[in-house]
C-alpha cells in the first residue's frame, strides 16, 4: 500500500533503521525503532517510531 501511496508504482524506496535503548530506570527497558522509507524519485518519504516498552 505504501508504494503505491507515495511512490510512482515502480520505483523502489530506500529504507534506513536505527536503532536505541536508552535507559529509562532500573529493570525497564525501552526499545526505540526508526524507520525512514524514502522514495528517490517522486521525492516522498515516511516515518515510522516504533516504541517497545519492557518492565
Amino acid at each position: 500500500m505504501l508504494p503505491q501511496e507515495l511512490g510512482n508504482g515502480t520505483e523502489v524506496p530506500v529504507v534506513a533503521h536505527l536503532y536505541d535503548e536508552p535507559l529509562v530506570a532500573a529493570g525497564a527497558h525501552d526499545f526505540h525503532n526508526l524507520y525512514i522509507v524514502y522514495f528517490p524519485v517522486s521525492h516522498r518519504t515516511a516515518v515510522f517510531w516504533l516504541i517497545q516498552h519492557e518492565y
